[in-house]
């Protein structure tokens, strides 16, 4: 339900948005459109501000993951164990 009473625009969201069961219109700002439509913007956008955080949590670890992989390397690559102490 909250998805179909805030406002894509102002952000708002108020139970009074509701003007019927299929339509939606913003007090504050005077946005109206269909409760489905709207409800689809909110969701998209937020689908979009998760998938937004997870790559930039993915590209902040890449460091990690390339030392990880370069450990790995090192330890199976012909026994060479020696260089584990220098990384």
């Amino acid at each position: 339900m909250l998805a179909q009473c805030t406002c894509p625009r102002c952000g708002q969201c108020a139970a009074d948005d509701r003007v019927a069961q299929a339509a939606f219109r913003c007090t504050a700002c005077g946005h109206t459109a269909h409760a489905g439509v709207n409800a689809a913007v909110n969701i998209l956008r937020a689908g979009l501000a998760l998938r937004d955080a997870a790559e930039a949590a993915w590209r902040e670890a890449a460091p990690f993951r390339e030392r990880r992989s370069h450990r790995f390397m090192l330890r199976y690559d012909g026994g060479i164990r020696s260089h584990l102490a220098d990384i």
